[in-house]
This record gives structure tokens, C-alpha cells and sequence, in this order.
């Protein structure tokens, strides 16, 4: 089965595919996520920490954040990381899996662990799923939240963070690769 998903992100990423996916991911994170941002900030009249764009966050730190909340912010909150915020990760995630096939394409039979590359992006997908689900319960059942509850939250914010960190590196690395010629045979 995973050789079946990366079999098909590696067909369909093409040149044409990488501008759809970068401007989805332009408009989506560029206007939809930041007027989101944005919105939660006016509903609390200040500005106030987002914990979805946090690598770590303690309990301590965590009931201060959803403390600075208003109702109306983290009602707004919920629904944002539960409707917007599930299909940003598919965007940005999308975005990932076709720069890479690109990328590393002509390095793929060389090296026969890339054609797997694309899973990785899926990986932070479902993590960040985690995340929101997790960030989305908090709000909801602010103040009495146990820091067990914080803490897995944290982990997966940070998991996440790491993920797309190595995802980043590997994209970095794959460019200046891109750009070396490779050895014939």
C-alpha cells in the first residue's frame, strides 16, 4: 500500500502540478490562515500567542495562552483548527510531496529509499491532525485542562515542528543536489 501512495505522488508531480500546489499554498497560507490568525487576535482585543505555531508550550505557558483567550476567540479558535486549519496541512503537505518527487527524481534509481520520500509529508499531515484535534479540546474544556492533556498537545506540536524541519533539510539539501550533475554508469 505504501508503494502504491508513492507510486502515484511520484506520476503526478510534474511542473504544472508544483504551481497549482504553490498556489494553493500562497493563497491558503497567505490569506486564509493569516486572516484566521488575525481574526483571533481582534476577538481578544490584544495580541495573543497562537499554539498551533508553537514548538513547545508547558502547562504553565499553555493555560497562560488560553487564558488571554475571550470566549469568542477560542469558540472562533475551534472551529478554525478543526475546519481551516484540516485543510492546511493537506496544502502545505501536498506542496511538500511534489517539491520533493521533483527534486529528487532523477536521483530516485540511484538511491531506491527516496522513492518512499513522500510519505514523510504524509506523516506530518496526520501529526498535525493531532495537533489541532488536541489544541481544538483544550479550548473547549478551558480552564480545567490537566497537564497531561497539555503535554500531549506539546508533543505533538513539537513532533510536528520537527518533522517539517527535517522535511525542510532534506528539500534544501535535495535543491543543491538538484543542481549537481549526477554520475552515469
Amino acid at each position: 500500500m505504501l508503494q502504491t501512495i508513492s507510486a502515484f505522488f511520484w506520476r503526478i508531480s510534474t511542473w504544472k502540478t508544483f504551481v497549482v500546489a504553490l498556489l494553493a499554498y500562497v493563497l491558503w497560507g497567505g490569506l486564509v490562515m493569516t486572516k484566521g490568525m488575525q481574526h483571533i487576535q481582534d476577538l481578544c482585543e490584544q495580541k495573543v500567542e497562537i499554539l498551533d505555531l508553537q514548538f513547545h508550550s508547558s502547562p504553565e505557558n499553555t493555560r497562560a495562552i488560553l487564558g488571554s483567550y475571550t470566549a469568542e476567540a477560542k469558540q472562533f479558535g475551534m472551529v478554525f483548527g478543526l475546519v481551516f486549519d484540516t485543510i492546511y496541512p493537506l496544502v502545505y503537505g501536498f506542496l511538500f510531496i511534489v517539491t520533493g518527487c521533483l527534486v529528487f527524481r532523477k536521483r530516485k534509481e540511484q538511491f531506491p529509499w527516496l522513492f518512499y520520500l513522500p510519505l514523510l509529508p504524509l506523516l506530518i499531515i496526520v501529526v498535525d491532525y493531532a495537533e489541532n484535534i488536541n489544541i481544538a479540546s483544550l479550548l473547549y474544556t478551558f480552564p480545567s485542562v490537566s497537564d497531561i492533556h497539555i503535554n500531549i498537545t506539546s508533543a505533538f506540536s513539537s513532533l510536528k515542528w520537527i518533522l517539517v524541519v527535517i522535511e525542510a533539510l532534506l528539500l534544501f539539501g535535495g535543491l543543491i543536489w538538484f543542481v549537481l550533475p549526477s554520475k552515469q554508469k
